[in-house]
């Protein structure tokens, strides 16, 4: 293949990267900001063409030719390209503001929409501003654990678990109350017990 061609093709692929890199770095930066895993498969990269494409669509009608600073003439098409790049940042920032706000949460509900933005049942027993006092039961046997909720990894395909800070850990009589004297009571944030969620049963949000 002769140079020129190859210089072609370079240039083709610069012209058509718009209908994709923005986009993707959406997804990624929302997916980073949420802690989460972002999987290269067919349906991410369909939405990252489909928000490029609506990028795009916004920033061509800037009249680029005509920007300029000072007596410095900016090259358009560096301009256009860090627009693309300024919305990709901008764009899941806000998104990701917007979806952990109380107020678009009032809005919901004054709209009486059930919509909820949570990944699973521990990011909805969580409020994000102190952390829930949990009550974990386990499956195989009757050991309860009570605690602050701590960290967590709940992403389909990692390991999944949770873990208490503050914890106490106990085993529960016949009558449902708690066998004294606990097994475990401890009274520091260093204190932290790491419990996988497969093993656990129920579990519960209590007040302390």
């Amino acid at each position: 293949m002769a140079v020129e061609n190859i210089l072609k093709i370079i240039d083709s692929l610069a012209e058509y990267i718009v209908y994709f890199y923005p986009g993707y770095m959406t997804i990624y930066i929302f997916y980073f900001l949420r802690a989460k895993t972002l999987k290269d498969e067919n349906k991410i990269i369909a939405k990252a063409v489909v928000i490029s494409f609506i990028y795009k669509l916004f920033v061509d009608k800037v009249p680029l030719d005509k920007l300029s600073l000072g007596r410095i003439v900016l090259d358009s098409k560096i301009i256009y390209h860090v627009l693309l790049i300024l919305i990709a940042v901008i764009v899941p920032y806000i998104g990701y503001r917007v979806q952990n706000s109380e107020k678009i949460i009032d809005i919901f509900n004054m709209l009486k929409i059930t919509t909820r933005f949570e990944d699973n049942e521990i990011d909805i027993l969580d409020n994000q501003e102190i952390s829930a006092w949990l009550k974990v039961y386990m499956q195989d046997e009757k050991i309860v654990y009570e605690g602050f909720l701590g960290d967590k990894e709940l992403e389909p395909g990692k390991r999944q678990f949770i873990s208490l800070k503050k914890y106490r850990k106990y085993i529960l009589g016949d009558d449902g109350r708690p066998k004294e004297p606990y097994i475990e009571e401890h009274d520091s944030d260093d204190d932290v017990v790491v419990i996988f969620y497969n093993q656990i049963k129920t579990i519960e949000k209590n007040q302390i």
